[in-house]
């Protein structure tokens, strides 16, 4: 009787963490071009590890993060109240590498992102940022693909 009860207060507490579940996406980041104004950094064909919380997902919050990792640096991009699209979204964000500093451009996507919801486990999208890794003025196109993390 005791185990019963036990793993009822298990599938409870298991159910509520599902039910309250943060969506976290991660996966993979190629560039497809660069401007001139990069300087050689990114460069076409570049991967990056990508982390990515969309926001208004479960439990995610108001806020979008599309975090870059490379071997040498990371890259933060924080939406601000909103959900990526393809209308271009100002980013506020921290790069880490020999140096740090904070940036600031736009996200827009150039593919359609299907709805989502807590259960979306794979998400592909293409798009452009502006002011790449705090240059002015240098702007990547990207394809991305990420599945979801199981909570």
């Amino acid at each position: 009787m005791k185990i019963a009860i036990r793993l009822a207060l298990g599938l409870v507490a298991c159910s509520a963490t599902t039910a309250n579940a943060v969506p976290r996406y991660f996966g993979a980041f190629l560039v497809d071009t660069v401007t001139s104004q990069c300087s050689g950094y990114p460069s076409v064909g570049m991967m990056f590890d990508l982390r990515f919380r969309p926001a208004g997902i479960g439990d995610n919050g108001a806020d979008t993060t599309f975090n870059l990792f490379d071997r040498i640096q990371s890259i933060s991009h924080k939406v601000t109240n909103s959900a990526l699209s393809s209308v271009a979204k100002n980013y506020t964000g921290t790069w880490i590498g020999g140096n740090s500093g904070t940036s600031s451009g736009t996200i827009k996507l150039t593919s359609n992102l299907p709805t989502l919801t807590t259960k979306t486990d794979f998400i592909s999208m293409a798009g452009t940022i502006t002011n790449f890794d705090g240059l002015t003025g240098c702007t990547v196109t990207f394809r991305a693909s990420v599945v979801r993390q199981l909570n």
